[in-house]
């Protein structure tokens, strides 16, 4: 069928034709009985024969030869099939050489066979599909070409098969620098409409690893490990070599320069007076510099990897004298890979975060909002940043391509359709071409893209429903036909399944008819009558129900292919029907046999019930005679007995009284008893079981004491560290939440009073533990592992805390809920430096207070924010004050912001000075006549008024005040908390 017109080849009669219901010769000498393909032609037929070539017909009697390009390609390749494309050209089968395309001139387009790829040259059949595709019945398999594509691509089977680092375009060729070496490829061999196989040659005699090239006045430079070679007239000349030339770029606002970018370094190459002079613009840099670009004749803008962007403004461009800023996330630039351009009139970098633009107003690099959204919101990496001769922007972001546009309204638009499909390991070079032609270059070789190319992105297709498959039979096998047999995707009404309740599960299978990248193809199903909504979308084109109830339903699914277009819904309608036993018809059985077993049961009951009836009035007679004869003789024994019993029932009255209240007082008595021996006994059980259980709990915390005592060091050891110490020291319980600890590295002393979290035994295992880590971190300082501040040891000890508490989230009694251990410490820690006369402090929510032996001024730099005058005013008449040093508001321990260091105070040491820290007890205390804390600035003027005295003294009169405080006005306040001062001179 051609054009509505029906042909037949007999293999005798040769070529006939349909008219009138009847099949006739047309007029013309010709039989064509090896007539191969018959296809529109104009306005004509196209006859395609296996070796005599082409004929025109136009249907009646006229026959014509057609001259082509394939007449002898065909004959020697054995045409098979031949099919009109879309585009109006042919496809032609062949047994021996793949498929052949021509257009409507008799011109080959191209040739596509094993060499090109394909996996066969045996072609039995072809099929154009709505999508541009060509179909291809193989040997030794299926195929589908693309030949409507707009990619070209060029890989192993063109001769590359290494990585491709740079591409620039000079005199009309190509040049492609690889990991192996330079390939040129002439670019007419591919433009050109008519078939020519692509010329692509390499460079034998230049095979080292080429990282960047430039056009330069009549030739090209390339860089590699060894330099920067200048390409002209078939020679390669080595101009420079420093040490490790990445990128190099031709000036374009100096004559005969380049620039050159390495390991660190900068420079200018300048040729003159035939020879090439370098100069330096930039050394002994850590930076690797990757990219090159000059936004006017004095600036150079140069990119690097984790090190940001390095701007070159020239003071001469006689010898390149620069002067150099640079700028990294302080100013603007996200930390990562940067690549610099020039683009549109301004500077633009991509980044791991998008694109940004150079503001020279601010000074910094800021995110270009003058693009699409997708570029600059700090979401996708952007780079291989460039721009065509219309001025649009091609970029990679997140391994696929883009072109940002301008629509009529100066509106950017980010445009990425086509580039979905492609699969990007790794892309390094994207080149704009005139002609709407784009170059890309990477660890996929290479590709070209021409946006003429007519490739149906939005095709619209309908999703396939494969199979349906009931208790492993297949119910469906793809397509439905109406009462007429024509195929429809549209399930006829008369077509609806019904299945047995043994079969109720089904196994769903679909396909979507979109083939660029089919795995990447989606779906979302719902099935009406037991789902709820659409499902998910998934990649996965299989659904399973299993033990459905009955009930109709409707299997409803879509799919999506790779340009997110949405294929049209297929449905289908079945129904499952109800077991036997829940049928109309089996209710209604059922009820019949109901009925007829209750009327049997009443038959079967009246029965017996009569003759039980008549053999109870047999036996009713006979016993009415015997009672009568009875009941005489017991009216005659009556009238003695009764004489009897009321004298025996006179005397049993009194009895029956004087026995009841007998048994009434011995029930009493002995009620009383049982429940008194009970008592003692469960009482005396539970005394020795609580003795017992209390004597070891005892010792165990008594135990731990001695090993707590052992662990801390002994108050004489801090002495002979500083003699002017003292520690106040009084813990709750047996053991202490609550523990000093101190020792001596080289020329320091270090002291910290630690509060951890309880008190008794819980804060004793928190106390050593704490006690473990600190001696743990003072080791790695004395072994020179660690040279820690204040802070930084703070730092150390949370994240110690954090790692051995597993202070992560974990499932309470309520598994639905989640929380966090938040137990930890509070400390206050101070770094003595005597030679230096310096005191380091850095504190965990406890402060540290200084008690100066001068009046404290304000203007003092060192105190000017953590000062507090609020106690030395009410001592103003005493020759020293009080200053408060804050410690941070964090514990150690679980923190929302677990990597926020602590702050390290440095404090100049003046002589008599004193220092205190300590944790909450004392201020938490009860106690005093009205019964309440003894609060911080009580405590703050304790400290004032002691500081004159000697550390023993200090000791005793702070041990008084807590003794007298707690007794308060002849009442006995118990100790609430652990109680922890350290205090010492210098």
């Amino acid at each position: 069928m051609c054009n509505g017109q029906f042909f037949i080849q007999d293999t005798k009669n040769g070529l006939l034709i349909e008219k009138q219901d009847s099949l006739v010769q047309p007029d013309i000498e010709e039989k064509f009985g090896d007539i191969r393909a018959i296809l529109p032609y104009k306005s004509h037929f196209m006859f395609v024969t296996g070796k005599r070539g082409c004929f025109a017909f136009d249907g009646k009697n006229k026959l014509e030869k057609v001259s082509t390009q394939t007449e002898d390609i065909l004959k020697n390749l054995s045409l098979y099939k031949g099919i009109m494309l879309p585009d109006s050209s042919y496809a032609f089968a062949t047994l021996q050489g793949g498929i052949l395309i021509m257009n409507q001139k008799g011109v080959i387009k191209n040739i596509i066979n094993e060499k090109k790829g394909l996996l066969s040259n045996l072609v039995y059949g072809l099929f154009a599909d709505n999508q541009g595709g060509l179909w291809a019945n193989l040997g030794n398999g299926l195929a589908r070409i693309e030949i409507s594509s707009p990619f070209t691509y060029f890989n192993k089977f063109h001769g590359i098969n290494d990585v491709i680092q740079d591409l620039t375009v000079f005199k009309n060729e190509l040049y492609i620098s690889s990991l192996e070496g330079v390939f040129v490829l002439n670019k007419s061999t591919v433009d050109t409409e008519g078939f020519q196989n692509a010329t692509l040659r390499k460079f034998e005699d230049f095979k080292t690893q080429i990282y960047s090239s430039s056009v330069f006045n009549d030739g090209i430079l390339f860089s590699d490990s060894g330099g920067v070679y200048y390409y002209n007239k078939q020679v390669f000349t080595n101009t420079f070599h420093n040490a490790n030339e990445i990128c190099v770029k031709a000036s374009r606002f100096h004559k005969n320069v380049y620039f050159v970018g390495g390991s660190g370094t900068i420079h200018a190459i300048k040729f003159e007076n035939n020879k090439w002079i370098p100069f330096e613009i930039y050394d002994k840099g850590i930076e690797d510099i990757y990219y090159l670009t000059e936004s006017n004749s004095g600036t150079l803008w140069a990119s690097t990897v984790n090190h940001g962007i390095i701007k070159c403004t020239f003071k001469d461009t006689l010898n390149f004298n620069s002067e150099i800023e640079k700028y990294d996330s302080t100013k603007g630039v996200p930390a990562g890979m940067t690549e610099i351009n020039y683009t549109n009139n301004k500077v633009v970098t991509g980044t791991v975060k998008g694109i940004y633009y150079y503001n020279e107003t601010k000074n910094m690099f800021l995110p270009d909002t003058s693009l699409d959204s997708t570029l600059f919101d700090g979401k996708n990496m952007v780079y291989l940043l460039n721009t065509d001769s219309l001025n649009n922007l091609w970029g990679m972001y997140n391994k696929s391509i883009f072109v940002e546009k301008n629509d009529a309204n100066g509106k950017s638009l980010l445009f990425d359709l086509p580039f979905r499909r492609l699969k990007f390991t790794d892309m390094y070079k994207i080149l704009p071409d005139v002609n709407g032609i784009c170059w890309f270059g990477g660890t996929n070789g290479l590709i070209r893209y021409d946006e003429k190319a007519q490739a149906k992105y939005l095709s619209s297709f309908s999703t396939i429903l494969k199979h349906v498959v009931i208790s492993k039979d297949t119910v469906f096998n793809g397509a439905y036909s109406d009462s007429t047999g024509i195929v429809t995707f549209t399930q006829p009404e008369y077509l609806n399944k019904s299945f047995k309740f043994k079969n109720n599960s089904e196994i769903f299978e679909f396909a979507c008819p979109s083939f660029d990248n089919e795995e990447s193809n989606s779906y979302s199903y719902f099935l009406e009558g037991y789902d709820e909504s659409w499902s998910e979308w998934t990649f996965e084109n299989k659904k399973e129900y299993t033990n459905l109830p009955e009930g109709n339903y409707t299997f409803h699914v879509k799919s999506k292919n790779i340009y997110a277009l949405e294929g049209k819904e297929t449905t289908f309608c079945f129904e499952i029907l109800p077991p036997w036993y829940r049928t109309i018809l089996a209710y209604f059985v059922f009820g019949i046999a109901l009925i007829l077993l209750i009327y049997l049961i009443v038959i079967v009951n009246t029965r017996r019930l009569r003759k039980a009836n008549i053999r109870l009035e047999g036996i009713v007679t006979e016993r009415t005679q015997e009672i009568r004869q009875q009941n005489v003789e017991i009216l005659q024994q009556k009238e003695e007995i009764t004489a009897q019993r009321d004298e025996i029932e006179a005397q049993r009255d009194n009895l029956l009284v004087l026995n009841e209240e007998i048994n009434q007082q011995k029930e009493e008595i002995e009620s009383q008893r049982d429940e008194i021996e009970k008592q003692r006994d469960f009482v005396s059980q539970q005394r020795d079981q609580i003795a017992f259980h209390n004597k070891e709990m005892t010792d165990s915390i008594r135990y731990a004491k001695i090993i707590q005592s052992a662990i801390m060091h002994p108050t004489e050891f801090l002495k002979s560290l500083l003699p002017k110490s003292f520690i106040f020291f009084r813990p709750k319980d047996i053991v202490s939440g609550d523990f000093y600890w101190f020792t001596k590295i080289r020329d320091k002393i270090y002291v910290a009073a630690v509060d951890c979290t309880g008190h008794g035994v819980p804060g004793g295992f928190m106390s050593m533990l704490g006690m473990s880590f600190l001696n743990e971190i003072a080791s790695n300082i004395k072994l020179g592992v660690v040279n820690y501040t204040a802070s930084e040891i703070l730092f150390e000890l949370r994240k110690m805390v954090i790692k051995s508490l597993n202070q992560t989230e974990f499932e309470t009694d309520d598994s639905s809920e989640k929380t966090i251990v938040k137990d930890g410490m509070d400390v206050a820690l101070c770094i003595i430096d005597k030679e230096n006369k310096l005191l380091e402090f850095a504190g965990a929510n406890n402060p540290l207070y200084v008690v100066k032996s001068s009046k404290f001024k304000a203007s003092n730099p060192k105190f000017q924010e953590i000062a507090d005058d609020s106690v030395n005013e009410q001592f103003d008449k005493l020759t020293v004050s009080l200053v408060e040093v804050k410690g941070d508001k964090m514990p150690i321990g679980a923190y929302f912001d677990n990597e926020k260091p602590f702050t390290n105070h440095i404090i100049d040491i003046a002589e008599n000075d004193s220092f205190y820290i300590f944790t909450d007890g004392f201020a938490d205390q009860f106690g005093g006549e009205a019964g309440k804390k003894y609060k911080y600035n009580k405590r703050k003027q304790l400290f004032l008024k002691n500081s004159v005295e000697s550390s023993q003294t200090q000791h005793n009169l702070i041990k008084s005040e807590f003794d007298n405080w707690t007794k308060g006005s002849g009442n006995d306040f118990e100790q609430i908390d652990d109680v922890l001062i350290i205090g010492f001179k210098i």
